[in-house]
């Protein structure tokens, strides 16, 4: 979580799954072998939240769209689950119109750009405001 992420990477996403922390012998630590592969991507390092969860930050890919994601635990052995990170070209803003309005708010704003995709989460930030 999430499962897609803009084409420059940098994206921290939450795996989930079992067994991220498999020892009982307290003194064996496996972080430094922690790994997520982005398949035809990158390996990138991994955090170990505890048995159930990690974190990851998504490398770039400017020519493939998808990647599949997988774990180690020890930089050799990797699951096989086929879990699939999404790419996309993150939107462009070239203009709004109008410029201005009434420090009331209420005035309508259109944005003009490129790569706007309906994900049913669209929002506009002015300053801190997000609307």
């Amino acid at each position: 979580m999430p499962d897609r992420g803009p084409d420059n990477g940098g994206t921290k996403v939450l795996v989930k799954g079992r067994n991220f922390w498999p020892f009982k012998d307290e003194t064996i630590d496996n972080a430094n072998d922690t790994f997520c592969m982005f398949e035809n991507l990158a390996k990138v390092p991994a955090k170990i939240i505890n048995s159930t969860k990690i974190v990851c930050v998504s490398p770039p890919s400017y020519v493939l769209r998808q990647s599949i994601v997988e774990v180690t635990l020890n930089n050799q052995q990797y699951t096989d689950d086929n879990n699939i990170f999404y790419y996309y070209r993150p939107p462009y803003l070239f203009d709004i119109r109008p410029r201005q309005g009434p420090v009331s708010g209420g005035t309508k704003v259109i944005a003009v750009g490129s790569n706007f995709r309906d994900t049913g989460n669209i929002s506009c930030k002015f300053n801190e405001t997000v609307t």
